[in-house]
């Protein structure tokens, strides 16, 4: 009666999935328990979700505690770009009985939306019923609990593009990786662990990349054990960021020599390169870090609240020209999407406590404005933008209303014109009584480039502001 029972839950819970369509949108998730797609000693590159497989793994959920919780994982690390392979599979024949007395099965654990409880993730996402859970955003992570012992693998799928994406890979809170490069399009494995002792396994992958590299997709996760059923808790403060370049750590790799006769457009080409950039310096994240709060990045480089370089090819007025690119460029189009690329709309499942805007240099740049197109002419003027960017924040509050805004100034664009515009937007929009906030933070010497110390210094700034306005 117990299977029958089982397998009916797990048929019905198939067909709910069915009925859901390909895509689940989130920004981080709940905890709660679920059954999860699993699939021993397989070869093959995807797997049904059937009830006879979920009857067969039922096992793998039954429990959130470990069966030997006195034993310490023993960690190895072995995770490099050269660990990175295509299309490899792992395969064993039957339970194996481990050093501990426990019998462990060599599991390859499908990521997907159905599974979706399992895992903390932060940041913008998409989860799909066949293929796994995206990581597109600068500083985006995933985070889960494993039941297991010995080896760790992670399988991801990268999408088409010339640009590596870079993660960074936590095993048991120690970093293991810090700048692990995911080369070519298709399927990448890498092996993060080695040699643990049976126990709870703690995994955590953050993105330094940012949008604008190919897409990044968690689609399996082999191991000798389970996953664990519950997601990690989610941190008290809960931070987002808006914004443009400084944000997702333009350039912050490069050595300060770079810059010492820095004028060529050589120079610049190279300081523009991705493989310069990492989300995981640049002052969001470590801020984030200071103040132990769960943060997400939404932030490309050129993007304005007003006006943007991101511009498209269209017909105004019968003429063909260039205008700006509302859904890749402007932040209240695309605050509506899960993705520059995508059509998909973002529904929050978080409220965050603060809002950290970055941008507007594009808005008070003349060329910038002439491409704005506002339905009967092109181009709009400083005091437009003004107003849109007003608009902007008070939506943003209308959403959120007890949430605080702060928006810097200072550090990517220290000119004196986008300082004055800051100013009169935040108060504009109602200041401190609204509680929207302007902050200065300290200028970098590096034409926008800004250092790891730089960054850890704006990150100090900000950290003081938000102690302040956080009750």
């Amino acid at each position: 009666m117990k299977r029958i029972v089982c397998l009916n839950l797990a048929l019905v819970m198939v067909l709910c999935i069915s009925a859901c369509g390909g895509e689940l949108t989130t920004e981080g998730t709940g905890s709660g328990y679920v059954y999860y797609e699993s699939a021993e000693n397989s070869g093959a590159s995807s797997l049904e979700d059937t009830a006879s497989e979920n009857e067969n793994n039922k096992d793998n959920t039954a429990s959130n505690e470990p069966q030997n919780p006195t034993n310490s994982s023993r960690l190895i690390n072995r995770t490099s770009s050269k660990n990175i392979s295509t299309n490899t599979s792992k395969k064993s024949g039957s339970a194996k009985t481990s050093s501990t007395g426990y019998p462990t099965k060599l599991s390859e654990i499908l990521v997907r939306r159905s599974n979706l409880p399992c895992f903390k993730i932060v940041g913008r996402t998409v989860a799909n019923a066949t293929s796994g859970i995206e990581l597109n955003w600068s500083c985006s992570s995933i985070e889960f609990d494993l039941n297991c012992e010995k080896d760790i693998d992670l399988i991801f799928s990268r999408g088409n593009g010339l640009n590596s994406v870079f993660i960074e890979i936590y095993v048991d809170g120690r970093l293991i990786d810090p700048r692990t490069g995911l080369n070519h399009s298709g399927t990448n494995e890498i092996t993060v662990a080695t040699g643990l002792n049976y126990g709870i396994h703690r995994v955590k992958v953050v993105r330094q990349s940012d949008c604008e590299c190919p897409t990044l997709t968690l689609t399996k996760i082999r191991t000798y054990g389970t996953l664990i059923t519950k997601a990690p808790e989610n941190n008290n403060l809960y931070i987002e960021f808006l914004g443009d370049a400084s944000q997702i750590g333009w350039g912050v790799r490069l050595e300060d020599s770079f810059f010492a006769n820095y004028n060529s457009a050589e120079q610049q080409a190279i300081a523009r390169n991705k493989e310069n950039e990492d989300g995981t310096l640049a002052y969001p994240y470590v801020t984030a870090e200071k103040l132990g709060a769960d943060a997400y990045v939404f932030a490309r480089q050129g993007v304005g609240v007003a006006a943007t370089w991101h511009t498209i090819a269209k017909k105004v007025d019968g003429q063909s020209t260039i205008i700006c690119n509302t859904q890749a460029g402007l932040l209240p189009t695309m605050y509506d999407y899960v993705s520059i690329n995508s059509n998909t709309k973002y529904e929050p499942t978080r409220t965050p406590d603060v809002i950290v805007i970055e941008a507007g240099g594009t808005d008070v740049n003349p060329t910038c404005l002439s491409m704005v197109y506002d339905s009967d002419r092109v181009g709009i003027d400083v005091s437009c933008a003004e107003q849109i960017s007003k608009d902007f924040l008070l939506s943003l509050k209308t959403k959120n209303p007890n949430t605080k805004i702060i928006w810097c100034y200072g550090f990517g664009d220290s000119s004196t014109k986008l300082a004055q515009y800051v100013e009169r937007v935040v108060e504009g929009a109602g200041g401190a009584d609204k509680g929207i906030y302007s902050l200065k933070l300290p200028e970098n010497k590096r034409y926008g480039y800004a250092s790891p110390k730089e960054h850890a210094a704006a990150a100090d700034v900000l950290v003081r502001k938000i102690k302040q306005i956080i009750k």
